[in-house]
């Protein structure tokens, strides 16, 4: 074969005592090709493959477990920026191996990026970087790797998630008639959201925090043309950044809200 193919086996046990060596394994295929390999040490793990070399199979017990996944990301504004420490979401399982494998290091890089013009990314030990340029969605899929003094391309994979930056938030702008305004800010408590729509309108009032996960929702129904006025109380949030983001018919508006 050329290579690219995918495999799934039950591992097969053999009984051998205390003997060390295998002095020969011979493998009948359903094909009707048999395979012979000679001086098979004993007490490991292999894979073979039909009319191709046997080889140690480190991959039988120990691999890299992907939990929790990513979720996707939301980036609300240009400019904003993510990090996530992948520590928190790989881990390596390390299962019977002969010889045994001591110590291990997981290493992370950027694999690809689908439409690199929306987000900056770079890792940093594990700490994954991301900075929003623009507007849009975008894939990005991350390699993970463990490699071993003297064993090179042990185990690896790659996932992928999705970051939005913007969408569903700033696509575009409500016309210059209307406006929205968080008044204090910055606040400790209570704030008050005074907007105004220049014709009846759906109207949804969200919050949402600096890395784009939606905090509640203050307003969703129908309003007539004019001023509104509406009171959020804001003390429970930790201090920080957030965002309220004002969604009509015509269109979205956002202001950003600062929480002492």
């Amino acid at each position: 074969n050329d290579g690219n193919f995918a495999y799934a086996y039950t591992p097969v046990h053999f009984g051998l005592g205390d003997a060390e060596v295998i002095d020969s394994l011979i493998i009948r295929w359903t094909s009707g090709h048999v395979d012979t390999y000679l001086n098979v040490e004993a007490n490991q793990f292999y894979r073979a493959v039909e009319d191709d070399n046997l080889e140690i199979d480190f991959k039988a017990t120990n691999y890299i477990q992907y939990s929790p996944a990513f979720a996707d990301i939301n980036i609300i504004e240009i400019g904003g920026i993510k990090t996530i420490d992948l520590n928190e979401h790989y881990q390596f399982i390390k299962g019977d191996t002969v010889p045994v494998i001591t110590g291990d290091t997981l290493t992370f890089s950027v694999y690809n990026i689908e439409s690199p013009g929306i987000v900056q990314a770079e890792v940093n030990g594990s700490i994954l970087s991301l900075e929003a340029d623009t507007i849009g969605e975008t894939t990005i899929r991350i390699l993970t790797s463990v490699g071993f003094t003297g064993i090179t391309g042990f185990t690896e994979r790659v996932d992928q998630f999705e970051v939005k930056v913007g969408v569903g938030l700033s696509e575009y702008k409500l016309s210059n008639q209307v406006f929205i305004i968080v008044s204090p800010s910055p606040f400790t408590n209570e704030v008050t959201i005074t907007y105004e729509i220049p014709v009846k309108s759906n109207v949804r009032l969200d919050i949402y925090n600096y890395s784009g996960q939606h905090i509640s929702t203050i307003a969703d129904e129908f309003k007539q043309q004019g001023k509104q006025k509406i009171k959020y109380d804001g003390k429970e949030l930790p201090a920080g950044i957030y965002f309220c983001v004002l969604k009509t018919n015509n269109g979205i508006q956002t202001t950003k809200m600062i929480k002492l």
